[in-house]
């Protein structure tokens, strides 16, 4: 009898699985001088989720951007172990401060270092843990111009080839206005 609890609790403990990631800590110089993209806004949970290995991506709401560009819209990376937390505190009016990089694991701006490129932004203020790191993310902040760009911009590629569309147009228009009043006049 003995043998088959603790057969039964072996197979127990054995067959339960826990998963987590852990992070390799970043000092907040390496998350900067890794960022392509740093944006302040909301994870869009709603959204169809792009999964990776270690992130899903969803669509981020942006409400100011700080640094780089990207397409619309923007997918973010966000760790699988972290979405629940992550929409619990959007729930309680939070937002997030994204320092993001490209990865190859992923067909999505992942956030740098994973969690160090997640900081929590409440009522206009940065929450992280780390005293003097808040206070290296606080005046970088404060050092950044005021942003009138709210929302998501294009990218530099897309508003050259918009560009380069709108002047294509432009003179196809001009060359068919040009035929249409020469084949007037020859008719006349």
């Amino acid at each position: 009898m003995k043998k088959r609890i603790l057969l039964l609790f072996f197979v127990i403990m054995t067959s339960t699985s826990v998963s987590a990631t852990t992070w390799v800590d970043l000092k907040p110089q390496k998350v900067l001088e890794q960022a392509e993209v740093i944006v302040l806004g909301t994870y869009n949970f709603s959204s169809e989720a792009k999964n990776g290995r270690v992130f899903n991506g969803f669509e981020f709401d942006v409400r100011e951007i700080i640094l780089g560009d990207y397409v619309e819209p923007l997918i973010a990376g966000i760790d699988v172990h972290d979405v629940s937390w992550a929409a619990e505190f959007q729930e309680e009016g939070g937002e997030f401060l994204l320092f993001l990089e490209r990865n190859e694991s992923a067909n999505f701006l992942v956030p740098v270092g994973g969690i160090n490129g997640v900081l929590k932004f409440l009522e206009g203020e940065i929450i992280h843990p780390d005293k003097k790191k808040k206070a290296y993310f606080d005046k970088y902040l404060r050092a950044q111009p005021q942003s009138e760009s709210i929302g998501v911009v294009d990218s530099g590629y897309q508003w050259e080839v918009k560009s380069l569309i709108s002047i294509v147009i432009f003179f196809l228009l001009v060359i068919s206005l040009l035929t249409f009043y020469t084949k007037k006049r020859r008719s006349l």
